[in-house]
């Protein structure tokens, strides 16, 4: 699977977090920009898989593939009648998002025979993926203002943590570019 393609869904997962806590965008502009950027995601993964379609697919791809289209639809075409509803709304859909996602990072972790030597960060970081989709779905209305700082932290861990699961990879695969 091309790295180019992994390394520029992680980046892309970034910008929403960003612009959350540089420019404190609204819980709407948040959750659009967030729908935005899972779309484009999925639509970046349609034209890969279109590019390799007879070579061999990962499953996890097309699982990312299905969780990031369908939770950045829903958030686009569901109606909001109220701010704190759709506050709310986005909150349980970005949980629905993590926790696919950590059950992704988890299996994937055990599945691999390849990689046992980061088993233990694979299956830590789905099992920390899955709780705090719990955590955020479960935001109490007293602190649900720092919901937001919350999504964005979580946001860049997980776009931190693929882009070193991707490097320490790239490593295994290309111990003699990494030498010089």
């Amino acid at each position: 699977m091309g790295l180019g393609y992994r390394i520029t869904r992680s980046v892309l997962i970034f910008f929403p977090a960003l612009f959350q806590l540089t420019t404190q965008i609204s819980n709407e502009g948040l959750s659009f920009a967030f729908a935005g950027v899972l779309l484009a995601g999925a639509f970046l993964t349609l034209i890969y898989l279109f590019l390799h379609f007879d070579e061999f697919i990962n499953p996890k791809l097309v699982m990312e593939l299905l969780s990031d289209a369908f939770v950045g639809i829903v958030l686009v075409t569901f109606p909001s009648p109220s701010p704190a509803f759709a506050q709310r709304y986005f909150l349980i859909m970005f949980s629905v998002w993590l926790f696919i996602n950590g059950m992704l990072t988890t299996v994937s972790g055990i599945m691999d025979n390849e990689n046992k030597n980061l088993l233990w960060l694979y299956t830590l970081t789905g099992v920390a993926y899955i709780a705090m989709g719990f955590v955020i779905m479960n935001y109490d209305a007293m602190v649900l203002s720092s919901a937001m700082w919350l999504v964005s932290f979580m946001l860049i861990i997980y776009s931190g943590i693929n882009l070193y699961l991707l490097l320490s990879r790239k490593k295994d695969y290309f111990p003699s570019r990494l030498k010089d």
